[in-house]
Order: C-alpha cells, then structure tokens, then sequence
C-alpha cells in the first residue's frame, strides 16, 4: 500500500562512504547534477527516514565505524557517526569507561542514528535524551562544506533524519564505568507504577535507568520459547513475570538508593526476587524476541508526559481491540517512552486495515498531551508537535545550505 504513494523507493545507486573526504565528494557530485542523497546507518528505526522517495543515491555511513579518540580523564569520546553503540562500549571498557546513556536497539543502532532521530534508553532517567550526552556534532552540509554543531546549534540537528546534511563525527561525554545494581517490582495496575516513579523523583533518589513493561508485554515473554543452542534447551532456569507491570530500577551499585524498597511499596507494588531484576537487565536488548511468537507486530511509538502515562494505558485498553504489548522507558525530563506492538500476520487481508492502529494509538497520546515519538517519511505531518519551536531553525538551515533540495 506505501509503495502507491511514497513514490520511486529504488536508488539509483548505493555509495558506501568510507571517510570524510567521501562524504564531500559524494555530496559535490550529487548538488552538480541535482541527485537526491539519502543518509542510511543503522536503519533499525521504523519511521521511514532511510526510504529514498525519489530514487537517486543512498549514502551508506556504516564505515564510518572508528574510535577517533578516548579521554579517560576528562571522560570524552569522539567517534564517527557510523559506530555501532554495543561497539562504542566495549571500546569505552577497555579504557574503564562507560556511555552514559544508550538504545534499546544498541547491537544494531549508531551513534549519528541516535542523533539523526532523537532518542532516549537505558539510562535516560539520569541523561536525558541521546543528544544530551553530545557535545560536538561535525557534518558534511547537503553543499558539501563541513560544519561543527554545538551547544544550541545542536538544536538543528536532533532528530532531521539526515535533511540537513551527513553526520561524520561526534564528541560524547561518557562516564566512568561502575558496576550496577536492580531492582524489579510488580505494580497492580499503571495508576500505582506512575505514583512510585513520581514519589522516586521527589525524593531524588539516584537512580541511572527506569524501564518497564506492561501485563501483556509479561505474560508473551513468559510464553516466548525457551533459547536453545545446538537444540539443548540453555535457558531452563528463566523466571516467570508476574502478568502486571513490572519494572526494573537500575543505579550504579556505589549510590545510596535507601528510600527505593518504601517508594515501591507506598505505591501499592511488590520488590520482586532478585533473580527476575538480574533476568531483566540481561534482556535489555532482547525486546524483539516476542515476534517469534508473531507471526508479525504492528509497532506504534509515542512520547507521553508521566503524569498521564496512566490515562494513556487505560484508554489503549478500552479503545484498541486487540492486545498492547507495551515497553516504557522514563526520561529525566519527566516524559515516558511507550514502544507498543499488536500481534497480527501479514498474510492476512486484514493486516493493512488494522496498521491503522497505530494512528489510533498515537491519537490517544495526542489526547494526553504526547507526541509521535519521532517524525522521519510516516509523521511529517507531525513535523510540528515533533520539533516544535526548532522547526524554524531546521527550515531556514535546509534553505541556506542545500539551494538545490538533494537531502532527503
């Protein structure tokens, strides 16, 4: 059904960019003969940033993967756009270093791909958004120039999608590498999960990562089959959920977190068994495993404030028939991430009539005073919402630096 309307969604070519020095080039070429140009890294987002609508190049960036430089002492990286982050942190271990704050989709996802949608993860409750972490930004513009972003003029950068020009490198502050505690609960319902995250952020206590997943979310990962290795079953001690919220609190095991246990349950929640929070941090990036009970997910992401996180869950049930499964992550900035899936098989003529779903999904955010989470080729039209009063700076970059409108 997209294809009808996205338009010619082949390249005519795909240039695997190496170095800088390719990225101007590339782009020189394309601005003489008037060659649309598409930045592609990681690609494990799902909103259409990546689909070259009007043929012409796709710029692959994945070789852009180096390690420029490490600072132990003043706790920095610079790192080309391309870097897988999972490759990033084994790198910064070496050095005793850690990110500070990284994607649920980190073994496939890049640095400049983190930037170029606008994300937040593991670690976010401390960090914030990924940008937040980045100090320097150094693009390639769409007319070939190399431009270094910082401070506010980062704004013009976060989440375009590779509009404004290609990333080649980027300087994070990282953090020293600790060892870090959990801690799982089960909440009743989301009313009680959102009043112990509100009562945890009024006392401040020092928490690096609150990620949770709701009743259906739990019950399909205790039904998801068990992982085998050469057929032998290597997962025979995997814990059971209980089918409610549950969520994992997760801090650098120096911290006092004293006060964490009384929030859990002042709310009404229950501290789970140690094993479950260890089964859980072990999981971070293992979300998409529930599609082997697929046989395929209909996705919806949204971006909702934390105090009405509960309306949200409450009118997703009333209002979508067919089960949510929801993953969340808390940002410090008192917003929440929910990633929602709905079970349904492509094969079915019924597929494409209920991908509406996720339209109805983002319309009860929008109720609630959330957003899509991000924009790229599916939410355009929700540019706005989405970049708010930086829009203006992205339009007027886009127009002094790219006369010829090659990208994206």
């Amino acid at each position: 059904m997209l294809k009808k309307v996205i338009g010619k969604a082949d390249p005519a070519a795909v240039v695997k960019v190496r170095t800088e020095e390719d990225v101007i080039k590339l782009l020189e070429f394309a601005n003489r003969h008037k060659i649309p140009v598409v930045p592609r890294a990681g690609a494990s987002s799902g909103y259409g940033g990546v689909i070259p609508t009007k043929g012409g190049i796709v710029a692959d960036v994945t070789l852009l993967n180096k390690v420029i430089s490490i600072d132990p002492e003043g706790q920095k990286a610079v790192v080309q756009s391309g870097i897988i982050w999972e490759k990033l942190e084994r790198k910064l271990k070496e050095e005793g270093l850690s990110v500070r704050a990284l994607p649920s989709s980190a073994p496939s996802s890049t640095v400049g791909g983190w930037l170029a949608q606008s994300g937040a993860g593991y670690g976010s409750y401390e960090f914030g958004w990924g940008y937040e972490s980045m100090e320097k930004v150094r693009v390639v513009l769409p007319n070939g120039k190399i431009k270094e972003f910082s401070g506010p003029e980062l704004k013009k950068l976060i989440g375009t999608m590779g509009t404004t020009g290609i990333i080649t490198e980027i300087t994070l502050n990282v953090q020293k590498l600790e060892n870090r505690d959990a801690v799982s609960a089960s909440f009743p319902d989301a009313s009680a999960m959102k009043k112990a995250v509100e009562t945890i952020r009024a006392k401040n206590i020092p928490l690096w990562s609150i990620s949770f997943l709701n009743p259906e979310w739990a019950d399909m990962k205790n039904k998801s089959p068990q992982k085998l290795h050469y057929g032998e079953v290597v997962d025979k001690d995997r814990p059971v959920l209980p089918v409610a919220y549950v969520c994992t609190f997760m801090y650098p095991a120096s911290r006092d977190v004293s006060g964490l246990r009384e929030a859990i349950e002042s709310a009404g929640g229950t501290v789970l068994p140690e094993e479950i929070a260890k089964h859980e941090t072990e999981e971070w990036f293992k979300s998409m495993k529930v599609k082997r009970l697929g046989p395929s997910f209909i996705p919806a992401e949204i971006l909702v404030p934390l105090e009405n996180m509960d309306s949200v869950f409450e009118e997703i049930k009333k209002k979508i028939k067919l089960p949510v499964l929801t993953e969340g992550m808390v940002i410090s900035d008192g917003n929440v991430v929910l990633l929602c899936f709905m079970r349904h098989s492509e094969r079915s003529v019924l597929f494409n009539t209920a991908f509406a779903l996720s339209l109805s999904i983002l319309k009860i955010a929008e109720e609630n005073v959330g957003r899509a989470y991000s924009s790229g080729l599916f939410f355009a039209s929700k540019k706005k919402s989405v970049f708010g009063d930086r829009l203006a700076e992205i339009e007027a970059l886009r127009k002094e630096n790219d006369p010829n409108g090659i990208m994206n």
